[in-house]
């Protein structure tokens, strides 16, 4: 094997090793859960945040709706407190989830790093 054939196979080595271990930044990650949305009455729910779901009744449309992510890690926050019955509303272009119970609604803004964005 030539020189340039080797020092080619080292280079994406080393390549592939480095972009592996990326590491989103907190305003990337703010970013990529701003278009989420969803408006569910709960019905059935996960219980943590690395197979988080919410499925149960859009309260506007009376449509069954599903609101599934995987690794959902601002979930820590709020995954405890939902219950069946409530409200969870996140609107599209926030970075708030809110959970509407009977006479109170608890709100969760998107917290990284010690920062809180909007």
């Amino acid at each position: 094997m030539g020189w340039t054939f080797k020092t080619l196979i080292l280079c994406f080595i080393v390549t592939a090793a480095f972009s592996c271990d990326r590491v989103a930044t907190c305003a990337e990650a703010a970013e990529s859960k701003r278009d989420d949305y969803c408006n569910i009455i709960i019905d059935d729910f996960s219980d943590n945040e690395y197979r988080f779901y919410l499925k149960g009744r859009n309260p506007e449309t009376c449509r069954v709706n599903t609101f599934r992510r995987i690794n959902y890690l601002w979930g820590d926050r709020f995954v405890d407190k939902i219950a069946k019955g409530d409200t969870v509303v996140k609107k599209k272009g926030e970075l708030k989830f809110y959970i509407h119970k009977k006479g109170n609604v608890l709100s969760f803004p998107f917290k990284c790093g010690g920062k809180t964005f909007n």
